[in-house]
């Protein structure tokens, strides 16, 4: 796990829905992945690391444990919508269906990119009509 922060660097814009899924992906241990990256970068020598990759490593990462040790401090936030909504709303089944809509939906409203109940469902519908 500790390469991935690597992989971020290597992106010509590091997005939020990037940022995301490492936090959701590492979790707890997101911190020490960091900073067990950062200890890794800083011991390799070699034609392997460009300098300017190594700048752009340099910044990234403390920004990055930044924003885990501030979500850190936030109180996580009730869900828009949960598995017995989806399946009232939709008419469905209890299925791996729903969690899968219920972990993009997550995803959605970690990147801003949907805010309430009713952009939830839209959401919902899309994810669930593309499966």
């Amino acid at each position: 796990m500790h390469l991935r922060p690597g992989y971020l660097v290597t992106n010509p814009v590091l997005t939020a829905k990037a940022k995301f899924r490492f936090f959701r992906d590492a979790g707890e241990e997101a911190g020490a992945v960091l900073i067990l990256a950062l200890a890794d970068e800083r011991s390799t020598k070699g034609y392997l690391l460009l300098d300017k990759s190594r700048k752009i490593y340099e910044k990234l990462i403390p920004r990055l444990l930044k924003e885990y040790f501030n979500k850190q401090k936030n109180i996580p936030q009730a869900r828009l919508v949960d598995g017995n909504d989806i399946m009232k709303r939709f008419k469905l089944p209890p299925s791996p269906l729903i969690g899968k809509v219920l972990r993009e939906l997550e995803e959605l409203r970690a990147i801003k990119k949907i805010k309430t109940k009713e952009q939830a469902y839209n959401a919902a519908k899309v994810i669930i009509k593309n499966t």
